[in-house]
């Protein structure tokens, strides 16, 4: 440590142990005992006077003293004294302690009571004493005017007993006696009634100044009693003991600074002493610092790139490492001026401003970028120090320098990777081993919507969304704490309060110890992209399920039209036994429940196809208005919102309005103890940004229906499962799972799409949104005319289906209507029989079938060979992909499985009436 910094050292310490001592002797002078001695004797004082005051009303009150003089005086004195105490009080302690200050108001608050019962006092007592002295003159004045006789004797006898008895009671306030006085003017008011008016006047002057002192005497004496109780000295006592309490404390404090003060200044001799000490070891060893410095001049030259030049600039020496980074030896660079390493990456005002600074004697620090003898340029921290003659003016130079090329290659390589994570799409977060953040980069603030400021210093934690438990952030610290990288996904909270989905990588940073110092985790929103392929899977799971119900309804559809079939074939068997038939009847109406069931099952499976129309929502809805209030119970309030203007749309109307009492319906069922139901239309668009995470639609113009209830609401688990088929909620025997279903199908198969929001005891919102048509109005629909009587023919039809049993019993329905049929069990076979020579009029045939052909082809294929052959389908499910691949013309008369005998006639007869495909 230089001398210089020294003497600064020991001036700090200097001035700091100074301080110390004057704080501490300060302290020590904390309490005036002047001032203390003097409120002592101040209270001493106030409780005489105030002893003296109430020995001054006593005396008064017995006639030994007849001024009040020396009463006015006690009072004022008290009053002094109390401000004096107070000022004093004041002076011990700037802030005066609040109990301190309650007992100095309150003791005022006493000598005002004081003052104002003496003043009573002296009222009632003055009153008193001149009644006293009116007395004996009206007792004269009484007797002078009685006539001489016995009776005006016993009344003398009475006023001057009367007389005597007032004095004596004045003076002894004896119970009896006051009796007396009573008694004694009762019979003096009784007997004056026989005197002379003079006497009765001046008899009653007398009672009445008699009555003046009586209650006078009263009222004086308690006035007295109540000056002499009041404790103005056992409340300056307490005022007393309270400061004396505060008084003990101050001086425990006073004594605490005093012994520091002492123990303080021992340690300051001892400390004065170890520095003699030191000093003396120090002139010891500065003799060797001489000679350090001498092999510390040699270190310097050996480890540090040094020159020395001229006040010219010009090179007078170089040490080696000088003459290695400019790649030049000592006798080219000597003699040489210093522009020989400029490198022309500095102004000129850059060398300027250093010569300016040197050439006045002063110390120059910076960096210079120089060129070396290959002209690769390399980076130095250099130091330049004048060295000043006698005069005052430099006469040569010393350039200490230090290689830093390598640092500032690191620093723009560190510069670069660090734009690099601020500028990166993820969001990074670095913290310390405990946890606490000390950077994050741009993404981070505008994925979480916290600053920068708001978060460093801060834990993670400040993200925590409460949606994983403490063993998920257990298991993270163990991973990471570890030394291994963790990688997963949590769900944090933004600074608004919103959650995010967010994929985290977490990977812990080494020092070269190999000791864990920071974590730095790499955070992707991924909200966004969980919500697209949830999305996505429930929509392919709904299409799995369709495609499922498709399938199983295919099938069942077969083994349905078989048994429907033959059922009414033993209906019409039996015409005449009534039981029987009843049987039929009722297997009949329980295998039409079936083909219902089954036709739900298609509508959801989006196989089934009706006609469409351009649709009116607001027209229907307003249609619909009578079904849907009885529909609900009267508790529930149905409202409706429908926006004029309505775009229109293609849809079944049918399926439309049975998709609406559907929903009505389960609105019905969540509210059983009444709400409000509200049905509202909009016209929407939707944009790329919604239809992103709604897989299957396609961004444009729809009509929005929304039904809103203020029902039980369903939870999450809930609305995973509810356009399931056959999945309800509802008790046993009150649905069959299959409403929801049918919306769900309805809307897909008409390019809509369905979402729904529920929450638990709130209730349930659906929107449906349907495209919006452009067509004006609505096409023509086919109707068939189903007769009395079931239309025949006797053209030649080809059946062909790979059910044996439907097969035949087609060929029954056919034959009974005189149709000549041929029977075909696979297109395979079909196609064959077409290619003989007998001629079909009518190709009537199952859409799917095995063999690697369906349907749709072999109506393609055999209209091929037979042009003029009339084609029918039928079938209890169609595929999707057949409306894109050219087939679709066959379609126009397609005929739903199950069907029955006046169906399949109606049907036949329609085709073979119509024109052939040309």
């Amino acid at each position: 440590m230089s001398l210089v910094r020294l003497k600064y050292l020991a001036l700090i310490l200097g001035l700091g142990i100074l301080f110390i001592m004057s704080f501490l002797y300060v302290k020590t002078q904390a309490v005036d005992l002047d001032k203390h001695n003097q409120l002592v004797d101040h209270v001493s004082q106030f409780k005489r006077v105030d002893a003296v005051l109430n020995q001054h009303i006593l005396e008064i009150r017995q006639g030994l003293l007849p001024f009040y003089d020396p009463t006015v005086s006690n009072m004022f004195e008290l009053e002094q004294l109390l401000t004096e105490v107070a000022e004093i009080l004041r002076h011990l302690s700037s802030k005066m302690p609040t109990a301190l200050a309650l007992h100095t108001e309150a003791i005022s608050q006493l000598l005002a009571q004081k003052k104002e019962l003496l003043e009573n006092f002296k009222s009632s007592n003055a009153l008193l004493r001149n009644s006293l002295r009116y007395l004996p003159f009206a007792t004269t004045q009484t007797t002078a005017h009685l006539p001489s006789d016995e009776q005006s004797h016993t009344l003398n006898r009475l006023l001057n007993t009367l007389l005597l008895n007032i004095l004596i009671y004045n003076m002894t306030s004896e119970a009896g006696l006051g009796l007396a006085l009573d008694i004694s003017t009762e019979e003096l008011k009784r007997d004056v009634a026989q005197y002379p008016s003079k006497v009765k006047d001046n008899l009653a002057i007398l009672l009445a100044h008699v009555k003046i002192v009586l209650e006078n005497k009263k009222q004086a004496d308690a006035l007295v009693q109540t000056l002499v109780t009041i404790p103005t000295a056992q409340r300056m006592d307490k005022l007393l003991h309270a400061y004396i309490a505060d008084h003990n404390q101050i001086m425990q404090s006073v004594n605490n600074y005093r012994l520091a003060l002492y123990v303080f200044s021992v340690l300051l001799l001892c400390t004065i002493g170890y520095i003699l000490l030191r000093l003396s070891q120090t002139t010891t060893t500065l003799h060797q610092t001489v000679t350090d410095l001498n092999y510390q001049k040699f270190a310097m030259d050996q480890h540090a790139i040094i020159s020395i030049a001229d006040r010219h600039g010009m090179i007078t020496y170089a040490n080696q490492k000088f003459c290695d980074i400019t790649q030049r030896t000592a006798a080219e660079l000597i003699n040489q001026n210093c522009r020989l390493l400029k490198c022309g990456e500095h102004p000129a005002s850059f060398y300027k401003k250093l010569w300016e600074t040197i050439t006045l004697g002063n110390v120059w620090h910076g960096q210079i970028q120089s060129r070396a003898k290959d002209g690769s340029h390399y980076a130095v921290e250099t130091t330049i120090v004048p060295f000043m003659n006698d005069k005052g003016a430099p006469y040569q130079y010393i350039a200490i320098q230090t290689d830093i090329t390598k640092i500032k290659q690191a620093k723009e390589q560190l510069r670069v990777q660090a734009m690099a994570l601020e500028v990166a799409a993820n969001g990074i977060v670095i913290t310390d081993r405990n946890g606490i953040i000390q950077w994050v980069n741009t993404a981070f603030t505008t994925q979480t919507g916290y600053s920068r400021e708001e978060v460093i210093g801060q834990t993670p934690r400040l993200l925590k969304s409460d949606e994983q438990g403490s063993a998920f952030y257990r298991d993270i610290w163990q991973t990471i704490l570890a030394g291994r990288v963790w990688h997963g996904e949590l769900i944090n909270r933004c600074k608004d309060g919103t959650l995010y989905t967010e994929e985290q990588t977490i990977s812990p940073v080494y020092n070269e110890h190999g000791k864990i110092t920071h974590f730095i985790a790499i955070k992707q929103d991924v909200t966004e992209r969980r919500k697209t392929e949830e999305a996505l899977r429930r929509s392919q799971k709904m299409e799995a399920i369709g495609q499922l119900s498709g399938g199983i309804a295919h099938d069942f559809n077969n083994q349905l039209g078989v048994i429907i079939g033959y059922l009414d074939f033993l209906r019409n068997h039996f015409t005449v036994d009534e039981k029987p038939r009843q049987w039929v009847d009722i297997a009949t109406k329980a295998t039409l429940r079936c083909m219902d069931l089954t036709r739900q099952l298609l509508t959801f499976s989006r196989s089934q196809t009706k006609e469409t129309t351009v649709l009116d929502i607001n027209t229907t809805l307003k249609d619909l208005e009578t079904m849907i209030a009885r529909s609900v119970t009267p508790e529930v309030m149905v409202q409706y919102f429908l926006t004029d203007n309505l775009w229109r749309t293609e849809a079944n109307p049918g399926e439309f309005q049975d998709a609406v009492l559907n929903l009505v319906i389960n609105a019905r069922d969540a509210m059983p103890s009444g709400g409000k139901l509200r049905i509202k239309t909009t016209n929407k668009h939707l944009d790329n940004d919604y239809v992103a995470v709604s897989p299957g639609l396609e961004p444009g113009d729809y009509v929005q229906l929304m039904l809103r209830d203020t029902g039980c609401g369903m939870s999450k688990e809930t609305l995973e499962h509810i356009f399931e088929p056959f999945f309800t909620t509802k008790p046993e025997g009150k649905g069959t799972g299959l409403g929801m279903a049918m919306v769900y199908g309805f809307v897909k198969r008409y390019g809509g799409y369905i979402k729904v929001y529920s929450e638990p005891d709130v209730g349930t919102t659906v929107h449906i949104y349907l495209p919006r048509s452009t067509a004006s109005e609505s096409p023509a629909v086919a109707q068939n005319n189903h007769g009395a009587t079931l239309p025949t023919g006797s053209e030649s039809i080809l059946i062909v289906d790979d059910e044996i049993n439907l097969l035949q019993l087609a060929d029954q329905y056919l034959s009974d209507l005189g149709y000549r049929t041929c029977l075909a069990e696979n297109a395979a076979q079909a196609l064959e029989i077409i290619a003989g020579d007998e001629k079909f009029d009518l190709l009537f045939s199952d859409v799917v079938m095995p063999g690697g052909m369906n349907g749709y082809e072999l109506a393609q294929q055999a209209t091929k060979q037979r042009p003029d052959l009339k084609v029918l389908l039928t079938s209890g499910f169609t595929s999707k992909s057949v409306a894109h691949n050219g087939l679709a013309r066959f379609t126009a008369h397609l005929l739903s499985k199950p069907y029955r005998q006046d169906d399949l006639a109606q049907r036949i007869r329609l085709v073979l009436d119509e024109p052939a495909f040309r």
